[in-house]
């Protein structure tokens, strides 16, 4: 399997916004959240308009990787949903999605609680004292 052609439609301070180019399948959710973790940004968007239908596994895999990366203090933030791949979401994962806020309707929503995640985490950071 080649490597996937996500695309990286964006970067915004510290936020990392992908868009996935097609269907999700158990074949390519690998690879693109390979592609993600590389990245390291503290908060990534996914732009999932051109994700017609999307299976149980790579939505599974979608999760678990959700739940990792916010153990580690960082955030997967999904975007533009089409209807088909939101239904297996909700089905699959609804109680979960609906506690958590990952589910946007637009970028800039989404690009909005980035922002806000980001701030609440400064805040949270202990600063180093300087000492002259």
């Amino acid at each position: 399997l080649e490597k996937s052609n996500i695309m990286r439609t964006g970067p915004f301070e510290r936020i990392m916004v992908y868009t996935v180019p097609g269907p999700l399948f158990f074949g390519s959710i690998d690879n693109i959240l390979e592609t993600i973790e590389n990245c390291r940004s503290k908060v990534v968007i996914l732009n999932m308009s051109r994700v017609p239908v999307i299976d149980e596994t790579a939505a599974t895999a979608l999760l678990k990787y959700h739940s990792r990366i916010v153990k580690e203090g960082r955030y997967l933030l999904i975007t533009r949903l089409q209807k088909k791949p939101h239904n297996v979401l909700m089905k699959m994962y609804g109680e979960k999605i609906n506690e958590k806020n990952i589910l946007f309707d637009n970028i800039e929503k989404a690009r909005d609680y980035a922002y806000e995640l980001l701030e609440r985490n400064m805040e949270l950071e202990i600063q180093p004292l300087s000492v002259n």
